[in-house]
């Protein structure tokens, strides 16, 4: 950590040199077990943390139950001024450990804001420059079969790479199952001397794989290539040569710098716009706030490298529209965007059906016009029949409609095209929610956190099917995770105050109404946010009012007012009916 000295979240400074824990300036005080865990959490933020894992990492030097763990957790809450049921910066991660949530900055001694990373625009240069640090790849599902096939898979890279003259280091062969952490990445890195490392992931899906591998650089931890590759479950031999010859020329690539000849998948023959399409879809896929604005630079930056690579165009339309389909950006800045990104792809590309999907989003969500959303999936199905993102967004307009046995069946067509997409698996649970068929939604959550236990969407789907279930302590579990894991997302914590309410927490409800105006005071936070939690609790005339807010500023998630069990509590009521022939759908 020499180029690091202090770190930053929210209004505190940690300074591991000094070992002192300051908030807006005032030193607040720490027992040395409780700076060493706060340290390593915060050198760890964003990830799931083992309960040995921490143990090992504090409590290494002396033999001591692990009831210790919990006691000091609790005492660093009350250091931090969590308040019960907040979960602000330390996340409990039931039977496995903890997660630290807020986003984390490095500060430099001298320097009055933290640290810029470098956007990661060079290739490497020199042939030392060009050794890669390959880890072995991860089966988070904890398939033996899969984790060996992830294990060959990572050697066949190695082999591959040290053949064509690469210098590729192997810290370890035993397979992992949760993400490394950055700081680990960067460790890594520095103890071979290697400026870059590999990280992979393996799973799967009936009898298919998917392998998710991404290249970052040690020096600012930039993604610098990332994609995924799938690929039916047979021969472990095919599937390792199938995927890893892949992976080697993409690596070689990226490691060299030349510009291919020929034009590349996708739209674009510039290599440097390639490359930064897919880091973009690699932060849209994870779908939280930060990475969504992550992946909007990215496409950005694509476009920049060729004006005229449609997809990029559309990447930015993507991204805004998630930001404003899940609140966090008001829907008047966030649609238009969509909107003219989405008919600038059309533009450049006239038979980009899923730029029509896009379009069809926009007169749904935010138009509230059904007629014209029909027509634009229809155009996307017509030009692009085999668009999994397409027959997900179709089954959406079915389910608002209240067609719910062809949303299914629509879903179940993408997922048959997409079969190990966690975005379409969590949707299908989704669909089958607000169908009301709560035991089938509840399995198939449990069957995408199969694929993937870190996939916050879908503990969050989860959380829904069983609060219908009445099972509330379970459910808010699951909201707390799905909290953690998605940078605190207004409408999941808006779910928590909801299922806590139900469940007749009522202080801890008030908990999160306080917590969403504390948030509405620094960004935007939806007034259909804080109807749920109005509704939860009981309060019909604030839910409505803030309904009536809802209304007059397009939320999206009023498209489902007709048919969300969230808002049951407010049917019967003759406003709410009325609210829901306003929106007109």
């Amino acid at each position: 950590m020499q180029d690091v000295v202090v770190f930053g979240f929210g209004p505190f400074r940690l300074d591991p040199d000094t070992r002192q824990l300051s908030r807006e300036g005032r030193p607040l005080r720490l027992t040395s077990r409780m700076f060493e865990l706060l340290l390593f959490f915060v050198q760890n933020g964003g990830r799931p943390i083992r309960k040995d894992e921490l143990m090992d990492a504090v409590w290494s030097d002396s033999p001591v139950e692990e009831s210790n763990l919990p006691v000091t957790v609790s005492a660093l809450r009350k250091v931090l001024g969590e308040r019960r049921g907040q979960h602000q910066y330390l996340l409990t991660l039931p039977r496995y450990g903890y997660r630290f949530t807020p986003r984390v900055e490095w500060h430099r001694p001298a320097a009055e804001g933290p640290v810029a990373a470098a956007p990661p625009r060079q290739a490497f240069g020199t042939a030392k420059a060009q050794a890669v640090v390959v880890l072995p790849f991860r089966a988070p599902g904890g398939d033996e079969t899969v984790a060996a096939i992830g294990q060959g898979l990572a050697n066949a890279v190695a082999s591959g790479l040290t053949r064509r003259g690469r210098t590729v280091f192997r810290p370890g062969a035993d397979p992992l199952t949760a993400p490394p952490d950055l700081e680990r990445l960067r460790q890594m890195g520095r103890r071979f001397g290697a400026p870059a490392v590999l990280d992979g992931s393996i799973f799967r899906s009936g009898n298919r794989v998917r392998v998710a591998v991404e290249l970052v650089r040690v020096r600012d931890a930039a993604v610098l290539w990332a994609e995924r590759f799938d690929e039916t479950l047979g021969d472990p031999f095919a599937v390792e040569d199938a995927i890893g010859g892949r992976v080697i020329e993409a690596l070689l690539l990226r490691l060299s710098g030349d510009h291919h000849p020929r034009g590349l998948d996708g739209d674009t023959r510039s290599v440097a716009a390639h490359q930064a399409y897919l880091k973009g879809r690699y932060f849209w896929e994870r779908r939280t706030e930060a990475s969504l604005r992550q992946g909007i630079t990215c496409f950005e930056e694509a476009a920049a490298h060729d004006p005229a690579f449609a997809s990029a165009h559309l990447g930015v339309a993507d991204c805004y529209f998630l930001l404003s389909y899940y609140g966090a950006i008001p829907p008047a800045e966030g649609y238009p965007k969509v909107r003219a990104s989405a008919q600038k792809a059309l533009e450049i590309e006239p038979s980009l059906g899923i730029a029509h999907t896009s379009l069809g989003c926009v007169s749904l969500f935010y138009d509230w016009n059904a007629k014209a959303a029909l027509h634009a999936f229809q155009r996307a199905l017509a030009l692009n029949p085999e668009h999994a993102r397409t027959h997900l967004w179709y089954s959406e307009y079915l389910r608002v409609s209240g067609r719910f046995d062809e949303a299914i069946a629509a879903m179940e067509r993408a997922r048959a095209l997409d079969p190990l997409s966690l975005v379409v698996n969590t949707s299908l649970g989704l669909v089958l929610f607000y169908a009301r068929r709560f035991d089938a939604a509840v399995a198939q959550a449990r069957k995408t956190l199969e694929m993937d236990p870190y996939f916050g969407i879908a503990h969050w789907v989860l959380g829904l099917a069983l609060e219908q279930q009445h099972d509330y302590e379970a459910a808010i579990t699951e909201f707390r995770t799905a909290l953690g894991l998605s940078g605190r997302s207004t409408l999941m914590l808006a779910t928590l105050g909801h299922a806590c309410a139900r469940a007749r927490h009522r202080a801890d409800a008030q908990h999160v109404l306080d917590e969403l105006r504390r948030l509405a005071t620094r960004r935007h936070v939806s007034p259909y946010a804080l109807a749920v939690v109005h509704g939860g609790l009981e309060k019909k005339d604030a839910a409505l009012a803030c309904l009536e807010q809802a209304v007059a500023e397009r939320t999206s998630w009023l498209c489902y007012a007709a048919v969300n069990p969230v808002l049951d509590t407010l049917r019967g009521d003759p406003r709410f009916e009325a609210l829901v022939l306003q929106i007109g759908l």
